[in-house]
């Protein structure tokens, strides 16, 4: 290992690059015979057979099409079968999806190392006309058709392909082309291109395609590749020439940085080294070539193909798996030789406390009130960096001078730690992730360990996500998940293997992991797994997918949730016959409510209660239908069956005697409608007497009263409101004059009262024997007769009383009450 990493950099126009060194690699391939291509961030490795090139007959597998997967070290993944067709693209998107586009315009998406995926067509018209070409970008790609149209697909996850607009060259010929990055930032959702044609430049989406005026040095000629930088500001153009040409897009007609490239013999690979640099790849060389026009070549030892990064490169040969990069502005003050950066002053310390020298205290002063500056650029400088021996270095160094800072908070220092840990972790051979600190960032710890579960490395990433703080839920689903799909024990061993590993983690949920046995036929498993999932509202679903509806209705029960035994009952009538549907809610009361709430259907009803030989429910039901019909003869059919299901039962004899008095009601109203044009029916028995008496028909009200015995003081108070009612007063008197009154007098003068004769009310307050002298002297005073209250008093010898009717009379009657006291 060098004294200084700075031995091992390049030098380009001032700024300096680096280069990481990977992976032997494990494969015995030969990559110019293959198309080969890289998820980004670090990821695994696809070839399948370049159809282009001629390659030496192995054999009958030769001639059959397959995709291998690798991991970043060559290590084997998976052998993957083709059978749709010639292969016409093939990339990765950020969440290491791998997707296959084939010539007859169908589109796979691999979404694991298993060989699962989803298919899509990429539209009526590349169906038709066929595929030529897809680049691709980390959210989606585009294709380019047989007839120079493009499709784009903006979201793999969401597949809408949409034809951009026509390319508007006369005889349509696209020399070059590539696609726009989009901009996360502004959550861009159409994808755009950049194209070449007959010596111009292009942009296309969905909407239009338009020309940019360029100057002539940016278009000298036919070109053959162009590039967009990662952050869409500049472009780089390769003529047929040999020039190559970067620009700004904000401004084509500037003049642009050209270099002469033309000394190389065939083209390879035009792409970003970062967002400062264009990579240009020839057989076994590699030039770097600044904005500015500087170069500088790296060889190899055999073909190389590149995958760009978001701050790099990742080289790739049949023997070895680079990164190449930029080197980071901490790193080049920390490292550079003769550096007086704060941060390697810091990084001094170390070496001089290694030598048990006094001058790491003197460093720490010339360092002065820089020190927490310098902290921070040797964490940082910490996880740019690839070799453990030079992370301890910085963190060491970031150790002591942080324990001479009085305030520091130390959580930077604990991250990196952990996050390098990490780093390291999957940059080993069997893991084979050739991932830096930057890019870490960018994917997210949590699609990190999302492609460690994909490689079914549970472990590691349970370490992983401990380091980084993350939930451990999803993993520990994982691998119940491929454990139910790889392993060959029992169900019980199983279950019970799974089920103790997961009670670490209360709560959570196992619907993923009880859908997967069942998909993968073990229903027993499925069913048993269910039973730990906490959440009724996931468990229901899964036991009713699974067709077992006795299980889900009681487990909706059980959650005491009737939106959700609501559901099940919905789905239930709708999958069972009605037979079955009924026994299976017959012994859940809770059930049967909700049913019977829900059921709009009377028909549906009685079939239940009938089979549940619920006769007093029945009847109700056949009431309340009765109670709510306007048709008169559904009403009386409805009320007579309700009344015999009544009868048929012991407990109900009142309520079968009082339906049966209705329906007679009924017939004796309809008949008096019929009769006197006037409404009765639904009248109860006492307003039909009253509605009677009202229209003078009194004998048909007396025959009522008999025939369903209404009592003497109900009849008294109805034909008192009648008369009333009438202004019928003399009728009224007389009638009060009958007999003696069973409801008393009182009711007589109060009804006048009220219908506002005070004349009339007073008729009656003679009678109201019953009551005491005050409170008939109060009923004369409230019908202004003052005089016979006066009268009262004077009986009782109520002299108070006198006094104070006195002061409400008038002087004749004032005499009167003198005359009286």
């Amino acid at each position: 290992m060098p004294s200084n990493p700075t031995l091992l950099w390049e030098q380009l126009n001032g700024k300096y690059y680096r280069n990481f060194e990977g992976y032997s690699m494990l494969w015995d391939v030969n990559i110019d015979d293959y198309v080969v291509t890289s998820a980004p961030f670090g990821g695994a490795i696809a070839i399948c057979r370049d159809f282009s090139k001629l390659t030496t007959y192995k054999g009958p597998e030769s001639r059959q099409t397959s995709i291998l997967l690798y991991s970043g070290s060559g290590k084997f993944i998976r052998k993957i079968p083709w059978d749709n067709g010639r292969i016409r693209g093939i990339g990765w998107s950020e969440l290491e999806h791998l997707i296959v586009v084939s010539e007859n315009g169908n589109a796979r998406v691999y979404y694991d190392f298993e060989g699962n995926f989803y298919q899509f067509s990429m539209g009526k018209v590349a169906e038709k006309v066929g595929i030529k070409e897809c680049k691709f970008v980390n959210t989606g790609f585009v294709a380019l058709l047989n007839n120079s149209r493009f499709v784009s697909v903006s979201r793999y996850d969401e597949p809408n392909p949409k034809l951009l607009s026509e390319v508007s060259t006369e005889d349509k010929h696209v020399n070059c082309w590539t696609v726009i990055p989009p901009n996360k930032e502004l959550e861009q959702q159409n994808l755009e291109i950049l194209f070449c044609a007959e010596g111009a430049l292009y942009t296309l989406d969905s909407a239009s395609c338009k020309v940019h005026p360029i100057s002539e040095k940016v278009m000298s000629g036919p070109a053959q590749a162009v590039s967009v930088s990662p952050y869409g500001d500049s472009i780089a153009v390769l003529h047929e020439s040999g020039k190559l040409v970067i620009s700004r897009t904000s401004s084509f007609r500037d003049t642009p940085t050209v270099y002469d490239a033309s000394q190389d013999s065939a083209s390879g690979q035009l792409v970003w080294c970062g967002n400062d640099t264009v990579a240009l790849s020839w057989v076994d060389e590699l030039t770097l070539v600044d904005r500015y026009g500087k170069s500088l070549g790296l060889f190899f030892d055999g073909p190389v193909v590149t995958f760009p990064e978001v701050n790099g490169i990742r080289t790739l040969t049949n023997e070895k798996h680079d990164f190449f990069t930029k080197v980071p502005r901490v790193a080049v003050d920390i490292f550079r030789i003769g550096s007086t950066s704060p941060a390697a002053i810091l990084r001094d310390c170390v070496d001089q406390l290694e030598r048990k020298s006094p001058k790491a205290d003197e460093n720490l002063l010339i360092i002065g009130d820089r020190l927490s500056e310098a902290v921070d650029d040797c964490i940082e400088a910490a996880g740019y960096e690839f070799e453990a021996h030079w992370q301890k270095k910085l963190l060491k160094a970031a150790s002591f001078g942080k324990s001479a800072l009085d305030m520091y908070n130390s959580d930077k220092f604990v991250q990196m730690c952990d996050y390098l840990r990490v780093l390291n972790a999957v940059r080993q051979f069997d893991v084979g992730i050739l991932l830096d600190y930057e890019q870490l960032l960018q994917l997210t710890p949590n699609r990190l360990i999302d492609r460690l579960l994909v490689r079914r490395m549970h472990l590691l990433a349970f370490k992983c996500a401990e380091y980084l703080q993350l939930p451990t839920e999803k993993i520990y689903v994982h691998w119940a998940c491929t454990k139910i799909r790889v392993s060959p024990q029992t169900d019980e061993v199983l279950c019970t293997e799974i089920v103790t590993r997961l009670n670490a983690l209360p709560g959570i949920s196992y619907e993923e992991i009880s859908r997967t046995a069942y998909e993968e036929g073990r229903s027993k498993l499925a069913i048993t797994l269910t039973e730990y999932e906490p959440r009724p509202e996931k468990q229901v679903p899964l036991l009713l997918n699974m067709q077992e509806q006795e299980l889900a209705l009681a487990a909706a029960v059980k959650s005491y949730d009737t939106n959700l035994v609501v559901y099940v009952l919905n789905t239930l009538r709708q999958e069972l016959p009605l037979a079955a549907f009924f026994r299976l809610i017959n012994d859940k009361p809770m059930a049967a409510k909700c049913f019977e709430k829900l059921c709009t259907s009377q028909s549906l009803l009685e079939s239940f209660y009938y089979q549940d030989d619920r006769r007093s429910a029945t009847a109700e039901l056949q009431y309340k239908h009765a109670l709510n019909t306007y048709d008169f003869s559904e009403r009386m059919s409805q009320l007579d069956k309700a009344q015999q299901k009544y009868s048929e039962v012991k407990s109900k004899s009142f309520e079968a005697k009082a339906l049966e008095e209705q329906h007679r009601l009924l017939a004796i109203q309809e008949n008096l409608e019929r009769d006197y044009e006037h409404p009765f029916v639904g009248l109860s028995v006492s307003d039909t007497i009253s509605s009677l008496l009202k229209i003078s028909q009194n004998p048909r009200a007396l025959k009522i009263k008999d025939e369903f015995k209404v009592p003497d003081k109900r009849y008294w108070w109805i034909r008192l409101q009648a008369l009333v009612a009438r202004r019928e007063w003399d009728a009224l008197h007389k009638f009060s004059q009958s007999k003696k009154s069973p409801i008393g007098y009182e009711p007589f003068y109060n009804e006048c009262l009220r219908a506002g004769s005070k004349r009339e009310a007073a008729k009656y307050i003679q009678y109201c024997t019953n009551l005491s002298h005050k409170q008939r002297i109060e009923m004369y005073v409230k019908v202004d007769d003052i005089r016979q209250a006066a009268q009262e008093a004077a009986k009782a010898k109520d002299t108070d009383a006198l006094q104070e009717l006195r002061s409400m009379a008038t002087p004749t009657i004032q005499t009167e009450i003198d005359n009286l006291m």
